[in-house]
């Protein structure tokens, strides 16, 4: 029986995504994603075509999905869904990857997808964002976001229920004052897209990341040490 044969025999409804994630090839010793093209005009055959809300999901036989959402699409690995989504939980991992593992399948192939799209573009916008659009916009997020905890905080301390808004301002705008042109950027663009790896965020400014990471660690002990002294 042909793997198209097999596929066409199961019930894709009542498979988890462990279950589905077993009826491939590991991909860990490719080097890099094939690309939409890629897959479409490849001899690879399409196992599975599924609609969800806005696009759908296209796996082909060597494990990869291409994930279409509007006119936004992304390729990722059937098999490192998971490993994507402990990253970006974190602290949580286990029991949302435990628990994941168990349910539907097509759940962690949509939660990647949208996360690819969300990151791919971040990573656009990031080509034309200038280092003073950058702190006007930090400034004005973190003050109505803040509370909110929607993104990391390093002027948490500073914070207190009864100052203003233009209050927070100042203390922002003080704070970052106190880092060089190259500090206040690698921080405000760490700060600004979380979602980002330090990888991603110093191959937009031309460094690599063991550069932008001691970068990021001294301006956040400038602001840390700015905080104390208030």
């Amino acid at each position: 029986m042909s793997i198209k044969d097999k596929f066409a025999s199961l019930n894709l409804n009542e498979l988890t995504y462990g279950e589905f994630k077993d009826l491939f090839s590991s991909t860990k010793r490719v080097d890099r994603f094939p690309c939409p093209k890629d897959l479409r005009t490849s001899d690879l055959k399409l196992l599975v075509e599924q609609s969800i809300t806005n696009g759908k999901i296209e796996v082909y036989e060597n494990g990869y999905f291409i994930y279409r959402s509007l006119d936004h699409e992304t390729v990722f690995a059937v098999d490192k869904c998971l490993d994507m989504i402990s990253y970006r939980w974190q602290g949580n991992s286990k029991a949302v990857v435990d628990e994941l593992k168990k349910g539907k399948w097509l759940i962690p192939l949509v939660m990647c997808g949208e996360d690819r799209i969300q990151k791919n573009a971040y990573l656009f916008d990031l080509r034309f964002l200038s280092s003073e659009e950058l702190e006007s916009d930090y400034q004005e997020k973190l003050v109505e976001e803040m509370d909110q905890n929607l993104f990391y905080n390093p002027f948490e301390e500073a914070e207190g229920e009864s100052e203003d808004v233009e209050q927070k301002k100042q203390i922002v705008k003080a704070a970052l004052a106190c880092l060089t042109d190259r500090q206040r950027e690698v921080f405000l663009l760490k700060v600004k897209y979380p979602k980002l790896s330090q990888s991603e965020l110093a191959h937009r400014l031309g460094i690599v990341q063991q550069v932008f990471s001691k970068i990021f660690l001294a301006a956040e002990r400038k602001i840390k040490k700015f905080l104390e002294n208030l």
